[in-house]
């Protein structure tokens, strides 16, 4: 009897061991940057910094974490949390995922090509692009394989931009007529509509095929897996209790 629970109190410690290793035993910052993409991720610091960045700051706090959410340029953004200089990023595509630990599905990304109003171009498939002259991207995003697959051929046809309001940029571009049209998620234009004036003079030409929107954690920071773990639990369980279809009506968001 001695030996048996000497061997049991032994894979018992061994089984806390490994508790306390993946586990995070005292308050952590999560640290999560992003260009401005609202609705997904808004202007930090106010009542409406996006949805994702609600459930995040929601799951840190009920765990006793809390959660430094500040704006960055997509491509450092990403470098940085392959590099685990951050915890992580948000809405993401599953292209991007070298380096970084995904969550369960965070949202829907449907992507949309946007010209001026009153434009004749429209996009029913990706051999449409080919007439289309500049198209405007930003730099580092993911978009649907048929658009990366057609940009690879006509690599001098786009025109990238990189910043934290990307969008406004491509605006810009687009009224300016420096480019004939751009690619951006409908949502974040919709949602960017009264504040962002040139997008008055935008219109949708037409969508692509959607893609899956993740959070992606560094898998060089400790405790990757357990974030991973807990936000995915808070997500499981607002949708659940009814609570994730109360924020996505706060951002004009449908349920996925």
């Amino acid at each position: 009897m001695y030996l048996v629970g000497t061997r049991f109190n032994r894979y018992a410690l061994l089984a806390m061991g490994w508790l306390w290793a993946i586990l995070p035993t005292h308050a952590e910052t999560w640290t999560i940057r992003a260009d401005h993409w609202c609705p997904y991720n808004c202007t930090p610091g106010t009542d409406r910094p996006g949805y994702m960045i609600e459930i995040l700051q929601r799951t840190a706090a009920k765990h006793g974490h809390t959660l430094d959410y500040r704006l960055m340029p997509w491509p450092r953004a990403l470098q940085q949390a392959r590099e685990g200089l951050i915890t992580g990023v948000v809405g993401m595509v599953a292209s991007n995922r070298e380096g970084l630990l995904l969550s369960d599905k965070m949202g829907v990304d449907a992507t949309c090509v946007f010209v001026l109003k009153g434009s004749t171009l429209r996009y029913r498939r990706v051999s449409d692009l080919d007439s289309f002259g500049r198209i405007g991207i930003v730099e580092g995003y993911g978009y649907p394989d048929e658009f990366m697959q057609w940009q690879k051929r006509h690599a001098r046809q786009v025109q990238a931009v990189a910043g934290e309001n990307t969008l406004q940029m491509q605006a810009k571009k687009l009224t300016s007529q420096r480019i004939e049209a751009f690619v951006e998620n409908v949502n974040v234009v919709r949602h960017s509509e009264s504040e962002v004036p040139e997008l008055r003079w935008v219109g949708n030409a037409g969508c692509m095929q959607e893609e899956d929107l993740y959070f992606g954690y560094s898998k060089k920071v400790p405790h990757a897996a357990s974030i991973k773990q807990m936000v995915d639990q808070e997500l499981a369980a607002m949708k659940k209790n009814g609570e994730l279809n109360k924020l996505l009506e706060k951002y004009r968001v449908a349920p996925w």
